[in-house]
């Protein structure tokens, strides 16, 4: 008697398998759509302080919860965070993000720095967090 190392059954449930994990894949494209992203949106303790372009480089700082500052930076259409004045320095440590929906999170200041599609924030229409302006 031989033995097989795939029965026919097995063969069944990873072709299932596969087809399933490829539907799930179109459907969350689909759901996430494929509009690229835009800009940059900083929210400080759920409030949103800032918005900029991603495209558009630039150095920002933002002044976070409790007199805590978190210090970083839009390049090439990443955004990355270099500094902050938090303990534990995940945020610092945490790689650039540029898809949209991708996030960098500083619990201790409570800074969360967001990239989304969409209409890229006008210049004027935005409010500088280092100054207020």
């Amino acid at each position: 008697m031989k033995d097989h190392f795939f029965r026919r059954g097995d063969v069944l449930i990873l072709i299932c398998i596969l087809a399933l994990f490829v539907i799930s894949a179109i459907i969350i494209r689909l759901l996430t759509g494929s509009a690229p992203p835009a800009s940059v949106h900083i929210y400080v303790d759920g409030r949103q302080v800032a918005a900029y372009n991603l495209l558009s480089d630039r150095e920002f700082t933002v002044k976070g919860y409790d007199g805590g500052t978190v210090h970083g930076f839009i390049s090439g259409g990443t955004v990355d965070v270099d500094e902050a004045s938090c303990p534990d320095k995940i945020c610092v440590d945490h790689r650039p993000v540029s898809r949209n929906g991708e996030s960098i999170i500083c619990l201790p200041n409570k800074v969360v720095i967001t990239v989304t599609s969409g209409e890229p924030p006008d210049a004027k229409d935005m409010i500088d967090a280092v100054s207020g302006n």
